[in-house]
């Protein structure tokens, strides 16, 4: 799937490495989420690194979340009246 992503959007050596190196996680979500703006260019370094580190970000804050640091959610002590 990568290689197949990565000959419809060429990108340089350093925005590969970067999706290469991202969790299997983000790696399913950049294939199947991005959209460039245009189709066809001969370069996509700049739009898939910038959307790699977006959805590296999500997923950062969804862990975060689900170990129940920061956010939200419900406090964890009870509360006493």
């Amino acid at each position: 799937a990568i290689a197949s992503f990565l000959t419809r959007y060429p990108c340089d050596q350093r925005a590969q490495d970067f999706l290469t190196s991202s969790p299997l996680e983000v790696r399913v979500r950049v294939v199947h989420e991005f959209r460039p703006r245009k189709e066809g260019d001969s370069d996509y370094s700049g739009a898939v690194t910038s959307f790699v580190r977006r959805i590296r970000q999500f997923a950062e804050e969804d862990q975060q979340k689900a170990q129940g640091k920061g956010g939200w959610g419900p406090s964890k002590q009870p509360r006493l009246m």
